[in-house]
């Protein structure tokens, strides 16, 4: 297997919150007609480990903490999945649940790795070109062009570049949070709480309100390579269960954009567009 899986589906259990009981206004909200996420977030890499949930998870922590305590946080994803492990009940088995990871962060947090901040647009479009150029195919091949071309992927990137720097940027707040206390590398950071989603309208509402939406599914074998703007294709057999983040979406496209934590050279810059 070309990258690391790893997502277990976690048993239905009746008292996690709703997305109402959670926070009743966000799930009051219209959902707006686009989301895009205010900065290219750092693409975490899992380097072929069965550790999703983990990778997932941090990335998840480093959306949150930017955007209500502008703390530009780095988080540990292989300890999170480490504590997971210890929790979950199958410590010699692949895989984790997202609740378990949920319950991680609540009761310890997640470990502060480094402090840094996301891709600016400008940065963005420099690690665009240098992809773009690795992923140039080769002469010779008989014709046959599997890989898209530098062209097509540089073209579709810049457009996710520019499409995060549009109009539909999440609102400021008015009233932006006190400064936190000073955050170090080696503490620990935790949720307050979390919830179940439950169809696409709540996906919406939460990005928007937070940011982004841990998502868990099958992962069809056809997902591993997106189209060469970014799409996933149509949904094949299963190759195992995998968890990632959403972090925008577009109506006008019937997609979600997902982050991955397969590095940047996959998709978009680590990102891949999701049909509704």
């Amino acid at each position: 297997m070309p990258y690391g899986l790893g997502r277990v589906p976690s048993p239905v259990d009746e008292r996690d919150h709703s997305l109402a009981l959670h926070a009743p206004g966000v799930a009051a909200a219209a959902p707006l007609p686009s989301y895009a996420p205010r900065f290219l977030w750092i693409v975490l890499n899992q380097d072929g480990l069965p550790a999703c949930v983990g990778y997932s998870g941090a990335l998840g922590r480093q959306v949150e903490t930017m955007l209500e305590e502008s703390e530009a946080l780095n988080f540990d994803p292989d300890d999170l999945y480490r504590l997971c492990k210890r929790q979950d009940g199958s410590p010699n088995t692949d895989g984790t649940f997202i609740r378990v990871a949920c319950q991680v962060l609540k009761s310890r947090g997640g470990l502060v790795k480094a402090v840094l901040s996301g891709l600016t647009p400008e940065q963005a479009r420099v690690v665009a070109r240098a992809q773009a150029l690795e992923r140039q195919p080769a002469s010779g091949r008989h014709g046959l062009n599997l890989i898209p071309s530098g062209d097509e992927v540089l073209d579709a990137i810049l457009s996710l570049v520019d499409w995060i720097e549009g109009p539909y940027q999440r609102p400021r707040s008015s009233n932006p949070p006190a400064p936190p206390a000073p955050v170090h590398v080696g503490d620990r950071n935790k949720i307050a709480s979390y919830a179940r989603l439950r169809t696409p309208t709540e996906i919406k509402q939460t990005i928007a309100a937070y940011g982004d939406a841990w998502i868990g599914s099958p992962w069809s074998k056809a997902w591993f390579t997106p189209g060469p703007d970014g799409v996933l294709p149509p949904p094949d057999p299963t190759a195992g269960g995998h968890a990632y983040k959403f972090v925008g979406y577009d109506d006008s496209k019937g997609a979600f954009l997902m982050q991955n934590s397969w590095g940047s050279s996959w998709g978009l810059l680590g990102h891949a567009w999701m049909p509704y």
